[in-house]
């Protein structure tokens, strides 16, 4: 079996002093600094199974998803958590597993909730009909 497909580095942050889009926690008005910034593209690891097409659609789902948590904001809470994720062939999550905790439990508990009971893209023929595991890692970047 194959080991597990990585994607490149991440982008590199938005210079400062140049105005750039907003993310939805800058745009709701949310309290200090911050956004998050992820990209799942980076930070998934998955069977060579799985496709570019579904983790394409696992991108999406984890960019209309994610959120920054406020009270991490305002405790300038930073840094990587990953989690090892157990999905149906459906595309349900079976289980999350904490992997690579963070020291704020804001965050922890914010990706892991995230994944807890949620509906991801259905796996794509050739995955393993018992279902797959993935290992995601969500980089959390206040500016």
């Amino acid at each position: 079996m194959p080991g597990p497909f990585t994607f490149g580095p991440p982008s590199p942050p938005r210079p400062s002093g140049r105005p750039g889009p907003r993310s939805p926690e800058e745009q709701s008005g949310m309290p200090g600094r911050g956004r998050l910034d992820a990209n799942p593209s980076s930070d998934l690891q998955t069977s060579r199974n799985l496709g570019p097409d579904w983790r394409n659609q696992f991108r999406r789902w984890v960019d209309d998803h994610k959120r920054y948590p406020r009270d991490a904001v305002m405790m300038n809470h930073q840094g990587p958590v990953t989690v090892r994720v157990d999905i149906g062939p459906d595309g349900k999550v079976r289980s999350v597993t904490m992997v690579g905790p963070n020291s704020s439990p804001f965050l922890n508990s914010n990706l892991m909730n995230m994944f807890r009971g949620a509906q991801l893209p259905p796996l794509p023929p050739g995955a393993d009909a018992a279902g797959e595991t993935i290992t995601f890692t969500m980089r959390y970047v206040l500016y």
